[in-house]
């Protein structure tokens, strides 16, 4: 992977990175709406508060999130690097680093870092890169 920064597609780069935040935003609000609304038809009423904040909190759903992360990254970073001609990879991996960054600073303006926190941020950065640009990169190669 060569470093040439000018081969990097800035504008697609920030809709990438627009791209994996509003996935990373928007999938876990539609979860917990969901399980919101579900536990108010099964109580046939509105559930209590901290029954939701539970479920938001499980291992299982902040996995989930991870998961949602990489997924966003993966979307975020094919944007770019699909329409370099070289450095699809970097163009990636700026797209990972970038929703990782932005991450960092939602989450330091929340309450500190944690376990889930680090999660994030790796999978953001492996699902720009990795995915995004590897895997960018290789179909590319296939169809030439």
């Amino acid at each position: 992977m060569s470093l040439k920064w000018s081969e990097i597609r800035w504008g697609r780069v920030v809709l990438g990175i627009i791209l994996a935040l509003v996935i990373f935003v928007v999938v876990p609000i539609l979860i917990n709406v969901g399980y919101g609304v579900v536990r108010g038809f099964q109580m046939r009423g509105s559930p209590p508060n901290e029954m939701i904040v539970a479920f938001a909190r499980s291992t299982p759903v902040v996995t989930v999130g991870v998961l949602v992360t990489l997924a966003g990254a993966f979307f975020g970073g094919r944007v770019p690097a699909r329409q370099a001609e070289d450095a699809k990879p970097l163009n990636g991996l700026v797209v990972g680093v970038g929703t990782a960054v932005v991450i960092l600073i939602l989450v330091l303006v929340q309450g500190g870092l944690d376990m889930w926190a680090v999660g994030h941020l790796l999978a953001a950065i492996l699902g720009g890169w990795l995915v995004g640009g590897l895997l960018a990169s290789r179909s590319a190669s296939a169809e030439v």
